[in-house]
């Protein structure tokens, strides 16, 4: 059983690392000894000579060191400390409690011996820099290959003190690739080499000759490897400990990546992650696979749409290619086309009108459940009585503001039925810039004043919501979302229409590429945290430079009808219900009927936001 299982190190870090994996597993970290050759540790336990410094001559030595380094004195006294008589003393101990000794050969494989005199008596000291040291010294060299054959007796010194401990030796991997030859390893190489061919000779069990590829070494230098490594070199070493025996494991093994060339992780990537291929030379509207499904929209998932005005685009389409479309206030049968629009029927898959930020979603929600309410009533130009929160799909307005809540009442609930039971909830995220109440903190899909209300800066403040705020109130639409709708699933876009105008001061250009930057960034992190929510791309490929605004209109904001369905085409080319063909040209229309165009021509999406642009006119 591992638990009784007491071992020792004696080597390097990568005897160290094994060891702390060991521990992991149970086994009992006993001691161990760094910084010393495996035949420095032969004198010294046959007693020939070897880890024979005192404390005052480490002492002695940290005094002679050329830097006053606090770092440098600390390893230096280190390295020094387990050359010493006293280490040999403890690890000599701990060779007679343990019960296995797992060691490395890195140290022989490349590091020198040198000898010093201290007080008449002569010291020989390993894997020490003595260049750094204000004393003479005389440099012993590498461990000579003759003595590669020497473990042996190491093993039997070993056994001398302990006569029932294992020994395990590892040897030290090779790397192989280019950063060889350019830092000089090519003599570890060969000596790693020389070193396994002796392995048949060896009286204890040992792993094999690890060779890996340069991928699987640390960044943070060439002794060092990835976490892989030493997991592979701590499950052999378990198996020679439990089992006695390394099931016929060959002298050396090639692990993934050895003897290929390392490439770049740009390399051979598909044709559509190089903008070359994929952008600048197809043409335009040749473009494909923008877009990816993260999950499946069956013809049964009820789907529901939300945002800014082009969503609203994306709702008709949907809700015309077949899609269980969700209209939780559908137009009543009396109600003329007209004035069904201006009461904000058939816009989106509830009578909310636009919501062009991340508060009014959060907010919308939470007064449909009930966990915040407001008594605030706007009136109009005329002296009606309309809903600041939809205020320009009141139609004339209403009589008195009670009228008004009671409606909104009414409206909620079936904003309440909608979440509750749709499947899909895809939400447009229009802009960053919103006017909120100074008291209650209400958001509104317009400024106050514009179209309804009176503006009064004393109540109503303007904010422009930043990518922390964003992200922090969609991630808790998000979770309220799945308190009260488990399966629910979220598709994000981005709408690529610019801002009428901006309250920031300054072009507002800026203000909208700042607005939609903001926006795209918050809608990628939501993807990427979370499983059941997607993106789509629509305002990615209205907006980027292949497609030259050719989807715009004159007024460089509204979208061209034929723009909204090569958009929706990449959808469809995605999401495509059971037995409709799969789209192949997506420059072709969307539209199925040539009424259906013409539907759609006459039909322009609704904005509140337009209405700024009669503010300009008005102050002309």
């Amino acid at each position: 059983m591992s638990e009784y299982k007491k071992f020792l190190v004696f080597g390097s870090c990568l005897s160290s690392h094994i060891g702390v994996r060991l521990k992991e597993k149970g086994y009992s970290f006993h001691g161990a000894l760094r910084h010393v050759r495996s035949d420095v540790l032969l004198d010294a336990l046959s007693e020939k000579g070897g880890l024979s410094l005192s404390d005052n001559d480490v002492e002695y030595l940290i005094s002679n060191l050329k830097s006053g380094n606090e770092d440098v004195i600390k390893r230096c006294r280190d390295q020094l400390v387990q050359n010493s008589n006293k280490k040999l003393n403890f690890f000599i101990e701990k060779i007679r409690e343990a019960d296995f000794v797992i060691f490395d050969n890195q140290y022989d494989l490349e590091r020198k011996k040198s000898e010093v005199q201290i007080n008449g008596c002569n010291h020989v000291v390993s894997n020490f820099n003595f260049n750094g040291v204000k004393l003479p010294f005389k440099d012993l060299g590498v461990l000579p290959e003759s003595k590669f054959d020497s473990y042996n007796n190491v093993y039997d010194a070993f056994r001398a003190i302990n006569p029932d401990i294992k020994f395990v030796f590892i040897q030290y991997p090779i790397v192989d690739g280019e950063d060889l030859v350019k830092t000089g390893r090519q003599k570890r190489v060969k000596r790693s080499e020389s070193t396994s061919l002796f392995r048949e000779q060896w009286k204890f069990l040992s792993t094999p000759l690890y060779k890996v590829g340069i991928d699987y070494v640390s960044e943070r230098n060439i002794n060092h490897f990835q976490p892989a490594v030493y997991d592979k070199l701590t499950d052999v070493v378990i198996d020679i400990v439990r089992n006695g025996e390394q099931k016929n494991l060959p002298n050396t093994i090639d692990l993934d990546g050895y003897g290929k060339k390392k490439l770049s992780p740009y390399a051979n990537l598909p044709d559509r992650q190089y903008w070359k291929p994929a952008v600048a030379e197809p043409y335009p509207l040749a473009i494909t696979d923008l877009y990816r499904k993260k999950f499946d929209i069956s013809i049964e998932d009820g789907v529901a749409t939300c945002g800014s005005c082009f969503a609203q685009h994306i709702g008709k389409r949907l809700d015309r290619k077949g899609y269980n479309y969700l209209d939780v206030e559908p137009v009543p049968a009396d109600l003329a086309k007209e004035k069904a629009k201006a009461l904000g029927y058939g816009i989106y898959s509830a009578r909310y009108g636009n919501v062009y930020t991340s508060r009014q979603l959060v907010q919308l929600f939470d007064r449909a459940f009930g966990a915040l309410s407001f008594d605030e009533v706007w009136q109009d130009k005329a002296g009606r009585y309309v809903d600041p929160f939809r205020p320009n799909l009141c139609g004339e307005g209403y009589t008195s503001a009670a009228e008004v809540l009671e409606e909104q009442q009414k409206h909620l609930q079936n904003v309440r039925h909608m979440f509750e039971t749709l499947d899909v909830f895809v939400f447009t995220m229009g802009v960053t810039e919103t006017w909120i109440n100074r008291q209650t903190g209400a958001v509104y899909p317009i400024c106050p004043g514009v179209t309804a209300g009176t503006f009064d800066p004393n109540t109503y403040e303007f904010v422009n919501l930043d990518y922390a705020t964003i992200l922090d109130e969609m991630e808790t639409f998000l979770s309220r979302l799945r308190e009260v709708n488990l399966k629910a699933k979220v598709l994000l876009t981005v709408s690529p229409v610019p801002l009428t105008a901006t309250a920031e001061e300054r072009h507002v250009l800026l203000s909208t590429m700042a607005s939609k930057s903001i926006l795209r960034a918050v809608a990628d992190q939501l993807y990427r945290r979370h499983a059941h929510v997607d993106y789509f791309p629509s305002y990615d490929i209205i907006m980027s430079p292949p497609f030259k605004s050719m989807f715009f209109k004159n007024n460089l904001r509204s979208i061209h009808e034929e723009g909204v369905d090569y958009v929706m085409s990449h959808f469809f080319a995605e999401h495509q219900l059971e037995g409709q063909p799969v789209p192949r040209d997506l420059t072709a229309t969307g539209h199925e009927t040539a009424d259906e165009a013409k539907e759609e021509e006459d039909d322009e999406a609704f904005c509140d936001e337009a209405f700024l642009e009669l503010e300009r006119k008005t102050n002309q």
